[in-house]
C-alpha cells in the first residue's frame, strides 16, 4: 500500500504539486513527516529533493527543445 501511495505521491510532483504536506495529504498519508520517511525508503531520496530533480529534468528538456528548435530554424527547417 505504501508503495503504491508513493507511486500515486509521484504522479502529483510530477503534475506540479509542489507543497509536501498537500502531496502527503492527496496520496492518503495522515501526515508530512510519515510520507516523508516512507517517500525517503521507497524513493532513496527525499519528496524535496525529487521535486527539485523533476524540476531540473524538465528544465533541461525545455532548453534542449529551444536548443533544438533555434538549430533548426538556422538551418532552415521550421
Amino acid at each position: 500500500l505504501c508503495n503504491i501511495r508513493i507511486q500515486n505521491a509521484c504522479s502529483l510532483i510530477e503534475k506540479g504539486f509542489k507543497s509536501i504536506q498537500d502531496i502527503a495529504y492527496n496520496s492518503g498519508f495522515p501526515d508530512a513527516l510519515y510520507f516523508s520517511k516512507c517517500f525517503k525508503n521507497v524513493m532513496g531520496v527525499s519528496p524535496t529533493q525529487h521535486i527539485q530533480d523533476i524540476k531540473n529534468q524538465k528544465k533541461q528538456q525545455s532548453k534542449k527543445q529551444s536548443d533544438e528548435k533555434q538549430n533548426d530554424t538556422q538551418n532552415g527547417k521550421n
